[in-house]
């Protein structure tokens, strides 16, 4: 997927349709709604694009991340993965979801 059509799709995404796109696509998760299978059961998807402490785990799985505030209501998240991902959002953890996505798909 190019930046714009990620862009695009994430824009259409509920907040929890995030957090289980982020769950797919970084860590490799199958994922059903809200919940992801572990060892047999199913596990509710950490909040990875609304609650900082699970974006961490998203930051923490690239070879580099990191997330500064632009200004009030602006956060700048960039990971690297092979390729560098550079992308701002309102909120800290969208802004780690949307780079980590870009920095997975992006063609």
């Amino acid at each position: 997927m190019t930046r714009e059509e990620i862009i695009a799709k994430w824009a259409g995404l509920t907040a929890r349709e995030r957090d289980a796109w982020v769950e797919r696509v970084v860590f490799g998760g199958g994922t059903y709604g809200s919940f992801r299978e572990a060892n047999g059961v199913r596990v509710l998807i950490p909040y990875y694009t609304t609650v900082i402490s699970d974006a961490w785990t998203v930051l923490d799985s690239f070879e580099l991340g990191i997330v500064t505030k632009r200004e009030p209501g602006v956060y700048r998240a960039a990971v690297l993965s092979g390729l560098w991902a550079d992308e701002f959002a309102s909120t800290a953890p969208e802004a780690i979801g949307l780079a980590a996505i870009i920095a997975k798909l992006q063609n």
